[in-house]
């Protein structure tokens, strides 16, 4: 009966998922969330731009969010998802990240916009 419980209780364990494998040059890369700036469409695949280097995998980006988690990377087009702690300015309609600038839409401008301020009101609740 122990062993049925105990056996119980790994099953239902859940561990969130903190990267994600990649086929690149006959190689399996494993990309790590963290490291991921941002990633643009490429035609039917995407780059997935990393701090040491870029991908070009056969995936769209549709699947690639579906992957990435919520709170950390926003769509700012068709055609781009950013991660939002790599973010360093927003100028008009294009974001900055690293050397890179991005369009960003006028409607994703108001939603991103939106998340920050859910983002901030959440990590500094606790100064209040």
């Amino acid at each position: 009966m122990e062993k049925e419980i105990a056996y119980k209780d790994q099953i239902l364990q859940f561990y969130p998922k903190n990267s994600f494998c990649v086929l690149w040059k006959g190689q399996v890369v494993n990309i790590h969330f963290d490291d991921i700036t941002h990633i643009s469409k490429y035609g039917p695949d995407s780059v997935v731009y990393t701090t040491h280097g870029k991908y070009q995998i056969c995936l769209g980006l549709q699947e690639l969010l579906n992957d990435l988690p919520v709170n950390s990377f926003f769509q700012t087009s068709r055609s781009h998802i950013v991660a939002l702690k790599a973010i360093t300015g927003i100028v008009q309609t294009k974001l900055k990240v690293g050397r890179y600038q991005i369009y960003l839409t006028h409607s994703c401008k108001v939603q991103m916009i939106a998340r920050l301020g859910e983002i901030f009101n959440r990590e500094y609740a606790y100064l209040l």
